[in-house]
């Protein structure tokens, strides 16, 4: 079976990386974006407001704000921890 290549059918099911298919995914998430965006902006009761998609689609709220930032706060600190974990001590050295 064939597919048409610079579909998101191609590459989502098909798992199709072409150049055509890759710019299919990129048009369709801008324009998903773009529309999400504009709800966001027009209607300050929507439910992405708050959360990271209403960040990554281009909502500058301060609810939206807020969110990343505790968002961004919380992998600094877990990354802190992972760097600081304890639980392999190091190998012995052999003093010769």
């Amino acid at each position: 079976m064939t597919w048409r290549h610079g579909t998101l059918h191609g590459y989502n099911h098909y798992q199709c990386r072409c150049p055509d298919c890759r710019q299919a995914v990129r048009d369709h998430n801008r324009t998903y974006q773009a529309r999400i965006h504009t709800q966001l902006a027009t209607n300050p009761d929507h439910p992405a407001h708050a959360t990271l998609h209403g960040y990554n689609c281009g909502c500058r709220c301060q609810s939206c704000v807020a969110t990343k930032s505790a968002y961004d706060r919380r992998r600094r600190a877990n990354r802190t921890l992972c760097l600081n974990d304890v639980t392999h001590p190091p190998a012995e050295t052999e003093n010769r």
